[in-house]
């Protein structure tokens, strides 16, 4: 995990407040497993909505996640070594989508519980 960028995944939309308490959770583990940068998008979120920014609507958010998933890094590489996934990740359309991303784009996908002990 040391010096890996992160994507982090997992459901938001319909649960309380976007789910940032298990993302926030998540994004301090992988930091504290030597993580370089964590991807956190309820963070990006809650950081919005703290700054007085309207909500954006469900597919401008999706449009900004999955253009950030697939960004590339000035060597010309994937900038995301790997998605790690939360648990619920089944019942959220979003999810399911930036998963079929990385996997169409070659990133490794790992469920949170084979990277973090919970």
């Amino acid at each position: 995990m040391t010096d890996k960028n992160v994507f982090l995944c997992g459901p938001m939309t319909g649960l309380y407040a976007y789910n940032v308490a298990k993302f926030a959770w998540a994004n301090k583990e992988l930091r504290d497993m030597g993580a370089e940068y964590v991807f956190d998008p309820a963070f990006e979120w809650y950081e919005s909505v703290a700054n007085g920014h309207e909500v954006s609507d469900h597919d401008e958010c999706m449009t900004n996640t999955i253009r950030n998933l697939v960004s590339i890094n000035g060597r010309g590489q994937h900038y995301y070594d790997m998605v790690v996934v939360l648990d619920g990740w089944r019942d959220s359309a979003g999810a399911k989508t930036e998963i079929q991303v990385a996997h169409a784009c070659g990133i490794p996908v790992y469920m949170i519980d084979d990277v973090v002990d919970s």
